[in-house]
Parts: structure tokens; sequence; C-alpha cells
């Protein structure tokens, strides 16, 4: 039996606490990734990943793409979304 797994890489990002919203963090997170696939092919083709399964960011809208960034917004142990430490 031959198995095959392809390396996965995650690019995770850091800037500290900023009180900016999906709305302004969509732009700069897809001209990113936008910029990354231009140096390899290796950087690409990207996937949002969250609590579900990896989904492809291509083929989605820019508005789609901003509902995920918001739909992972970081939660206190309440509950309470505090967007204050990230998405």
């Amino acid at each position: 039996m031959i198995m095959h797994k392809s390396p996965r890489y995650d690019v995770t990002a850091y800037w500290g606490p900023r009180p900016q919203g999906p709305n302004a963090l969509v732009g700069p997170f897809l001209r990113t990734l936008d910029q990354l696939s231009g140096i390899h092919p290796v950087f690409g083709p990207w996937y949002f990943v969250g609590q579900r399964e990896g989904i492809p960011i291509a083929p989605l809208s820019e508005e789609r793409v901003m509902e995920l960034i918001a739909d992972g917004v970081s939660r206190a142990d309440s509950g309470k979304p505090t967007p204050i430490t990230g998405y």
C-alpha cells in the first residue's frame, strides 16, 4: 500500500489589537493572499479554515469572505464576541 499526503501549510498573522472590523480587514486580507499566490504556485489555492471544513476562497465574493471573517471573531469564555482580540 502506497500512501501520499500533500503537505499542508498554514499562514497565521498577528498585528496586535486593532479596532478594525471585517469590512476593513477583507481588502488587505485578499490582497495579501493574491500577492503570496504570485510568488509561487505553492502559495495557492487558498482555503478559509474556521469552525467548519475549509472553503476555497477563489470563487467567493468579497462580501462572502467578509462574512467568514466576521464568523471567526474571537470570543470570551462567556461566548461574548471580543473583536479587539481578533478574527
